[in-house]
């Protein structure tokens, strides 16, 4: 049945998307850092920036990468997606890859004193931070590519990868999503999870989820061959659809979940990386039917 399904998703999504996306010119990575990149704690962050040459209708897409793990790895499929047209972004937060500084304007000097954040003990406190400052700096970048007319912030896709990046994505979409019940612009509109886990050793999915996540599309893909993985993300599966009902009656490119089971160990980035995985092309297919086919209003001036 779940092979059926996994084949019934991949016809849908080429009869409605077509066989192959449309590919773009692509502009030149930029590294992200520098002062707009130093947070309100000292922490000097570094990302890489994938610029869209669409315009204002570009898709813009935030990939977060298991903890202790760096941003660079992500560089294949953030150019595969830079190629469908999106702008994309690989960000370490603030302990991992090349964020792993804090820095301090000297008073009245240009100097700054810079010291190495170290090993980062990851609690509550740090995952919060991670969530509420990091991510949230590197969401102000889009905002002011938003206003530049880069992009529509307005169809922001966040990518999370393995259990601790799927956690950080997942926590991010709540906190955006809880705006629009403050009477504010909420920006995600989609969440795309690689291998989410409920028990992971850095950070976990949160149980139950958030009730802000309802209206999400939400695309997941786990290796169904190690059953402590699977078990988990069949449970988060099950939590999403409990948030959804009657989605699974709907017609295929209409639903707002996608389970996919993928026959093999592998997880996270392997996942992604491994040779004729089905995640890159799947992730392509779901942005472009999910967030580049439909029209979302762009949002003229964010802060």
């Amino acid at each position: 049945m779940k092979h059926r399904t996994l084949l019934l998703l991949a016809a849908a999504f080429a009869l409605v998307a077509g066989l192959e996306s449309a590919a773009y010119s692509q502009l030149s990575p930029e590294t992200l850092k520098g002062e707009d990149f130093i947070t309100s704690d000292g922490v000097q962050l570094v990302g890489t920036y994938y610029p869209s040459t669409v315009g204002k209708e570009a898709v813009p897409v935030m990939i977060i990468q298991d903890l202790d793990e760096d941003r660079k790895t992500l560089h294949p499929l953030a150019l595969a997606l830079q190629e469908q047209g999106c702008a994309v972004i690989t960000l370490d937060v603030r302990g991992q890859g090349d964020s792993n500084k804090y820095v301090k304007k000297l008073p009245g000097k240009n100097d700054v004193i810079e010291k190495p954040i170290g090993k980062l003990a990851i609690n509550k406190e740090t995952l919060r931070r991670m969530v509420e400052i990091d991510i949230e700096t590197f969401k102000r970048f889009l905002n002011r590519q938003n206003n530049d007319g880069k992009l529509n912030v307005k169809k922001l896709c966040l990518v999370g990868v393995g259990g601790s990046g799927s956690a950080l994505a997942t926590a991010y979409a709540n906190l955006d999503c809880s705006w629009a019940s403050q009477g504010q612009g909420a920006d995600v509109r989609a969440l795309a999870l690689v291998s989410p886990r409920l028990k992971s050793g850095l950070a976990s999915m949160p149980t139950p989820l958030p009730k802000n996540l309802k209206d999400l599309a939400v695309y997941m893909w786990y290796g169904e061959e190690d059953r402590l993985v699977a078990k988990e993300g069949e449970a988060i599966a099950k939590m999403f659809r409990l948030q959804r009902p009657g989605d699974d009656k709907k017609e295929v490119v209409e639903r707002l979940l996608y389970e996919v089971k993928v026959k093999t160990r592998l997880q996270g980035l392997k996942l992604i990386t491994a040779e004729n995985s089905i995640v890159e092309r799947h992730l392509k297919k779901f942005i472009e039917i999910k967030l580049q086919k439909k029209d979302f209003p762009a949002w003229s001036m964010k802060e």
